[in-house]
């Protein structure tokens, strides 16, 4: 039987609201300091886009952007930040990783249906830690084969995973919402993907 290979954040549950709500967080944070919460927020959404490439999905990445995101303004306005503000923002920002992230809608009636004709493996890209408590707050756990999570997805990966299930990548498909991480990489792998 063929594989379907199922990509986890913002694809069986949704994670981008939760770093929006974060990040809002945050920005009241700095907003009862005195700063903008408009230009705080677009300011960190900028940096930690920016920070991917240095930090990849290192759970330190989100909250260090904010704090960045802080500096530079206050920076720019001549003035020193607080310790207890900065450290505020920082934790505020982390709490991201201690939110369950919801389940998208279906997901389990898709993974029920699915499962009864083929084999079904979830590969998700991120931090260990942040991934398995993903994991194990879903509770999709049960429906797959195979769970690994990866620092990156390429064609290798999934080709591996396949020469591993013993399953032909022709007869195999990947589910996930990235073009780049998910779809291009499981084409290059010969499979069959569908893009959310």
């Amino acid at each position: 039987r063929g594989v379907i290979v199922f990509d986890g954040d913002d694809t069986l549950w949704e994670t981008e609201a939760l770093y929006d709500a974060a990040r809002h967080d945050a920005a009241r944070v700095a907003a009862a300091a005195g700063y903008d919460p408009t230009e705080f927020e677009a300011l960190q959404a900028s940096i930690d886009v920016r920070n991917v490439a240095t930090m990849g999905l290192s759970p330190n990445r989100f909250p260090t952007s904010s704090v960045e995101a802080l500096e530079e303004i206050a920076l720019r306005e001549g003035e020193s930040l607080p310790p207890d503000v900065v450290a505020g923002v920082y934790r505020t920002s982390a709490a991201v990783f201690d939110r369950p992230a919801p389940l998208r809608p279906s997901v389990r009636p898709v993974l029920e249906h699915l499962g009864e004709r083929y084999r079904l493996a979830l590969v998700t890209k991120g931090d260990v830690g942040v991934q398995a408590r993903r994991i194990a707050d879903s509770r999709l756990a049960g429906y797959f084969e195979r769970i690994e999570v990866v620092p990156d997805k390429d064609g290798a990966t999934f080709r591996r995973l396949l020469d591993e299930m013993g399953a032909e990548p022709g007869d195999s498909w990947s589910v996930g919402n990235s073009l780049p991480s998910d779809a291009a990489p499981t084409l290059a792998a010969g499979m069959h993907a569908i893009w959310i």
